[in-house]
């Protein structure tokens, strides 16, 4: 295990068992379009099928997945998120339906073409990204698809407060950036993506209910301002779709 990665495991083990991200939970509750269409691409279709979800963490989104019928891989580098997404499996009765693994999904343990879907939310960017992409082309099978939920990392106000508030993020991470996701193109047939949050974030940071109408109405103005190709590299959050790998990518 390389220095990087010693210390992404360090950090999410300590971030899971202190729950030092909990205060950004109203920051993503009230900024939930991009997470809705996520949930929506990786549910549609999805019974009978092997799904791989990287950067698992306790487990919620595999277990929504077991529960709609899908056969359910994850894997995440940090042993305490495997443990509490295994309890949760047995007290769900989903154990036979899901599995977790500690793994480092820069080299995936698994043989070539497993999966129907490989998924995951805030991890790519975690990840060396080059490799995340072939490490994923080599999983899917043929008629496979991809769906992930990242940041970006060219937002102004959203810059502000990482820098504000360290302590939320590893110090490795590094939000991505519209080339990032280009190279994708290089192991997979169709690679395209939605854009989210332009301005909106600055009105989640509004204390009370005061926030949510404000988010809502400003979603609306940020979808149509996002439909400008000059402004998608300002985005916050964008969902990242890939199929069609290659067959045989390097690894």
């Amino acid at each position: 295990m390389n220095d990087r990665i010693a210390r992404e495991r360090a950090f999410h083990n300590e971030a899971i068992g202190d729950q030092r991200r909990r205060p950004l939970h109203r920051f993503y509750h009230l900024c939930r379009d991009a997470r809705d269409e996520f949930e929506r691409s990786v549910f549609h279709g999805i019974r009978g099928r092997r799904v791989l979800e990287f950067g698992c963490g306790p487990g919620a989104l595999a277990l929504e997945l077991a529960e709609r019928g899908a056969q359910v891989t994850g894997i995440d580098i940090s042993e305490l998120a495997i443990e509490r997404a295994r309890d949760a499996a047995r007290r769900r009765g989903l154990a036979e339906r899901s599995e977790f693994r500690v793994m480092d999904a820069e080299s995936l343990e698994f043989d070539p073409g497993t999966f129907d879907l490989v998924c995951g939310s805030g991890i790519i960017h975690h990840l060396d990204v080059e490799q995340a992409y072939v490490e994923i082309a080599s999983v899917l099978k043929p008629n496979g698809r991809a769906v992930f939920l990242e940041p970006l990392g060219l937002n102004p106000l959203v810059n502000l407060v990482r820098l504000l508030t360290p302590h939320f993020r590893s110090n490795d991470e590094r939000p991505l950036r519209l080339r990032d996701m280009e190279e994708a193109r290089a192991c997979f047939s169709r690679v395209n993506a939605s854009y989210h949050y332009l301005i909106a974030p600055a009105f989640a940071l509004l204390p009370g209910p005061a926030g949510e109408p404000a988010v809502e109405l400003v979603n609306r103005l940020d979808s149509i301002l996002l439909r400008i190709p000059g402004l998608q590299a300002l985005a916050w959050q964008c969902v990242i779709y890939m199929r069609g790998p290659f067959s045989r990518p390097e690894r």
